[in-house]
């Protein structure tokens, strides 16, 4: 007995675990769609969010892939439509997707004529295809979707119910792309005597022909991309533009794109709930569902209208169709804020009460204040007079300080920077250049014969050449560089990112202008360089030591020239 009921209860949740795992089946990893038109584009962002809002359920969202073609603005670039074909098969051709959901012809176009195989063996879910002719789906059997289609006949029949006085309806499409084309042609094939088909223009063109439209006219707005002068229409920029120059009500049947810029309304149809029969169709395949089982839905084209639109060209409410869906109609004001209202009145109770409360202590704390406002003013007194007080100590401070600074590290009788200040520089700039291998190069200056300079003219005239050099050398060098009285008559000279021979050559250009200069009573001064570069790891003394030894060398060779490290190895 008890095995019986064993088997049954084993039987019992063999079948439960089958139905459960048939109705959620293992999902594909990754999910590719692709968009026509770029991403801030209306239509492409409210499908977008509609298929993700669905899927996200199913997948992680790192494993929806979305790509934008931009169709839309770049319609008569080959160029960039080769160029983003190259960039799909780079990314999927070796791992291709499990699905492809396409949002528009030229999308759906690009899977079937121009990817690479790839894309053939992938379960594809089209959407807002107007054109279905233009695509061959035979033996596409893993191929189901939205048609989008167009609704040209059902806006007419709306504007003659919606304004039955109408005599004229311009319908107005472009060249540009085949959608336009297509529209256009089919309006035109319409054989009506109210209808008129406007197709090339430029945008100021339409704007003052739309002005100039007699009473009982109505206007159709079909697809738009680009005037006759390629210039680019925008839904939400060119449309309020558009409805606004024309004396005639204006229908249209993109819904998103279209309301709320001053179109009146339509037949329109709606990228959200697209997108939601998009992302159905997408799970059921995802679920495990063949795609030759789902069938293909016709895209939903229902009435909206634009309340304002309506009052502005006295069309009354009475002719819109019983399922018409109404928007931007005001709202009564107490009905629009009743919530506030009452929340204002509940307010008003609680703060009356409490001015009620705080009243009683208002006489009280106003002695008080009293008192406090003069202790207040008395300390304020205070403290400002001891703030003056410590800033101008402060100042004193801080100019006590730079003075030292400037004291301690500048030369007094030249006023650029001494031994100390050279040598600290010195000793950073070699530890930098042993880290990043950056050059450097040092060079020691030293004025010929200053000694007989002192002998003959006195050490004023001495002392005068002193700072005429130390002004000479500090002009003629880069602000990076640094010029520094090294001793007596000789200047360190260290040039950062500068390699021996355009130290040699700086040098050089330093030596034949410094026998331009004069001193009092036209003294001519030479001067005698030794240069030396850095070699990594070396330490400061023995940079300096070898420059000493170029100098001395440079004097020793008769003056008014410049040694290089070079010259001490062919000694």
């Amino acid at each position: 007995m008890c095995r019986g009921w064993f088997a049954l209860l084993a039987w019992l949740c063999l079948l439960w675990y089958s139905a459960v795992g048939h109705a959620h089946p293992t999902l594909p990893q990754r999910v590719l769609i692709l968009h026509s038109y770029h991403q801030q584009f209306i239509w492409t962002q409210q499908i977008n969010d509609a298929v993700i809002q669905r899927l996200e359920n199913y997948l992680p969202r790192a494993n929806i892939h979305i790509e934008y073609l931009d169709d839309r603005r770049f319609i008569d670039d080959p160029t960039l439509r080769q160029h983003m074909v190259t960039v799909l098969n780079h990314k999927y051709q070796r791992t291709p997707p499990d699905l492809i959901i396409t949002t528009d012809d030229s999308a759906l176009a690009l899977v079937l004529n121009e990817l690479s195989p790839w894309a053939a063996n992938v379960p594809l879910v089209f959407g807002g295809v107007n054109i279905p002719e233009q695509h061959d789906l035979s033996g596409q059997a893993q191929y189901t979707g939205v048609y989008e289609g167009m609704a040209i006949e059902e806006n007419l029949a709306l504007i003659q119910h919606v304004l039955p006085q109408t005599r004229r309806i311009i319908i107005i499409a472009d060249e540009a792309s085949t959608l336009g084309q297509l529209m256009a042609s089919k309006a035109k094939a319409l054989q009506s005597e109210q209808l008129e088909v406007w197709s090339y223009f430029t945008l100021s063109e339409l704007n003052q022909r739309l002005r100039q439209l007699p009473a009982q006219s109505a206007v159709l707005l079909l697809a738009l991309h680009k005037d006759a002068r390629g210039k680019y229409f925008s839904y939400q920029s060119s449309v309020p533009d558009l409805t606004a120059s024309s004396r005639a009500p204006v229908f249209a049947m993109w819904g998103s794109l279209m309301l709320g810029h001053g179109v009146v309304g339509g037949a329109m149809n709606d990228g959200t709930r697209h997108g939601h029969h998009i992302a159905d169709q997408a799970l059921q395949i995802l679920q495990g569902k063949p795609a030759s089982n789902i069938p293909v839905r016709q895209g939903e084209y229902l009435p909206a209208f634009d309340y304002r639109q309506l009052r502005r060209f006295n069309i009354p409410m009475t002719r819109l169709p019983a399922d018409a869906t109404l928007l931007f109609e005001p709202v009564p004001f107490l009905q629009r804020h009743q919530t506030g209202l009452l929340i204002l009145a509940v307010v008003v109770v609680i703060l009356s009460a409490i001015i009620s409360i705080l009243s009683i202590n208002i006489r009280r704390r106003a002695r008080a204040e009293e008192r406090w406002q003069t202790l207040r003013i008395e300390l304020e007194q205070k403290v400002s007079e001891r703030t003056e007080e410590l800033a101008e100590r402060n100042r004193q401070l801080s100019q006590l300080t730079d003075n030292l600074k400037r004291q301690v590290n500048t030369d007094p009788l030249t006023g650029i920077a001494n031994r100390r200040l050279g040598k600290k520089r010195l000793l950073r700039l070699c530890e930098s250049h042993s880290k990043n291998d950056a050059p450097l190069t040092l060079a020691i200056v030293d004025i010929d014969h200053f000694k007989r300079i002192n002998d003959l003219h006195g050490h004023a005239v001495g002392d005068l050449a002193l700072v005429e050099v130390a002004s000479f050398l500090t002009g003629h060098m880069r602000p990076t560089d640094t010029v520094a009285r090294w001793g007596g008559e000789e200047f360190l000279l260290l040039m950062p990112a500068t390699t021996l021979d355009e130290a040699e050559a700086v040098c050089e250009r330093l030596r034949s202008l410094a026998r331009q200069m004069a001193v009092q009573d036209n003294h001519n001064i030479s001067i005698s360089v030794g240069v030396a570069a850095h070699q990594p790891g070396e330490s400061d003394e023995a940079l300096l030591e070898r420059a000493d030894r170029c100098l001395y060398l440079a004097k020793s060779n008769g003056r008014d020239r410049v040694t290089t490290e070079l010259e001490l190895s062919h000694l």
